[in-house]
C-alpha cells in the first residue's frame, strides 16, 4: 500500500483517489436517477480526474492493472461522449432562442427538438453504462491498482513524478502554441484537452502535499482554467454550428430550402461568439508561461530521466 511508504504523501494519496471514486460512484447514482442534467457531464469528469491519478502515480503502480483501470475509464468516457455533446448542444442553443428572428427561431425550435430526442435517446443507454454493477468493477479494478502500488519514500519518487508533470505541461504548451498559431477547430480541441490532462495532474500532486505540492500552486493551474474555460466556449459554439449547418443542409435535400435559410443569423451569431471566446483564448496563452514544470527549474539533479525509464 502507498501508505506504507509514507504516513503523510502516500496517506493524502489515497484519500485524493478515495474522493474520486466516491465522486463516480455518487455521479453514477445521479445519472441513473435521470433527473440531473449535469451529471453525465460531472461523471465524466471524475473519470478524466482518476485517469490522470494512474497517469502521475504510474512510477508507483503494476503496468497491468494500471492500464486496465485507464482502459475501464476510457471505456465509461467515450460510452458517455455522444449524450454529453448533444447535451451541451440543446444547452448552448436554448441559450440563444429568445434572440433570435422568427423564421430563424423556428427552425432552430425544430433543431432542438431533434437534439432533445437524442438525449432522450441517449440517457436511458448513458444511465445503463453507469449500472451499480459496472461502476463497482471500474471502483475495483481502480482500487487494485493502488492496492499493488511500490513502497517507496516521497523523495525517491519525486524525479520522476517531476518529469511526468513536465511532460504534461509541454505537451500543453505545445498545443496551445499550435492552437494559437492554427486557430482550427481541431487544433483547439487538442489543445483543450491537453490543458486539462496538465491541469489534472497539478492537482493531483497539489492533493499529495509535500514533498510533490512543490511542483505545483495556484499560479500554475489557474492559467490553464482559463485556457480550458476559453476553449471550452469555443468548441461548444463550434459543435453546435456544426449540427446547425449539417440540418440545413438536411432540410435542403429533403426539398425544403426556403426552410434552410432561416437558420443563417443562428450561424452568423454562433461563429461571432466562437471568435470572442478566441479573443479571450489568445490572451490566456502568455499566462501559460507561468506554468514553470521543468525538472531543471525544480532543482531536480539530472533532469528528466532517460527514455524509458519512468515505464515501469
Amino acid at each position: 500500500m502507498i501508505v506504507e511508504a509514507s504516513a503523510g504523501w502516500g496517506a493524502r494519496v489515497e484519500d485524493d483517489v478515495e474522493g474520486l471514486l466516491g465522486r463516480l460512484t455518487a455521479t453514477a447514482r445521479r445519472m441513473r436517477s435521470g433527473s440531473d442534467p449535469e451529471a453525465i457531464h460531472d461523471l465524466r469528469v471524475a473519470a478524466r480526474r482518476l485517469a490522470s491519478a494512474l497517469d502521475v502515480w504510474r512510477a508507483l503502480l503494476k503496468r497491468g492493472a494500471r492500464r486496465r483501470a485507464r482502459r475501464a475509464l476510457r471505456r465509461l468516457r467515450r460510452a458517455l461522449g455522444p449524450v454529453r455533446e448533444a447535451e451541451v448542444e440543446a444547452a448552448t442553443l436554448r441559450e440563444r432562442l429568445e434572440n433570435l428572428p422568427p423564421a430563424a427561431r423556428d427552425a432552430a425550435t425544430r433543431l432542438l427538438a431533434s437534439l432533445e430526442r437524442r438525449i432522450a435517446r441517449g440517457r436511458p443507454r448513458a444511465a445503463e453504462r453507469c449500472a451499480e454493477d459496472r461502476i463497482a468493477r471500474i471502483r475495483r479494478r481502480i482500487a487494485r491498482a493502488f492496492a499493488r502500488a511500490r513502497t517507496t519514500e516521497g523523495g525517491a519518487l519525486l524525479p520522476s513524478v517531476a518529469a511526468r508533470l513536465h511532460a504534461r505541461a509541454r505537451g500543453a504548451r505545445d498545443a496551445v502554441r499550435a492552437a494559437a498559431a492554427d486557430p482550427r477547430d481541431e487544433t483547439l480541441h487538442q489543445a483543450r484537452l491537453a490543458a486539462k490532462r496538465c491541469r489534472y495532474a497539478l492537482e493531483r500532486l497539489a492533493a499529495a502535499g509535500p514533498p510533490f505540492d512543490a511542483l505545483t500552486a495556484r499560479a500554475r493551474i489557474e492559467p490553464l482554467v482559463a485556457v480550458q474555460e476559453a476553449l471550452g466556449r469555443a468548441r461548444d459554439l463550434a459543435m453546435l454550428r456544426d449540427r446547425a449547418q449539417r440540418y440545413a443542409r438536411k432540410l435542403g435535400i429533403a426539398g425544403h430550402g426556403a426552410a434552410a435559410s432561416p437558420l443563417e443569423p443562428l450561424l452568423e451569431r454562433l461563429e461571432s461568439e466562437r471568435r470572442e471566446a478566441l479573443v479571450l483564448f489568445m490572451r490566456s496563452v502568455a499566462a501559460l508561461h507561468a506554468v514553470g514544470t521543468e525538472p531543471a527549474s525544480l532543482g531536480l539533479a539530472g533532469g528528466a530521466p532517460r527514455r524509458g525509464a519512468d515505464r515501469r
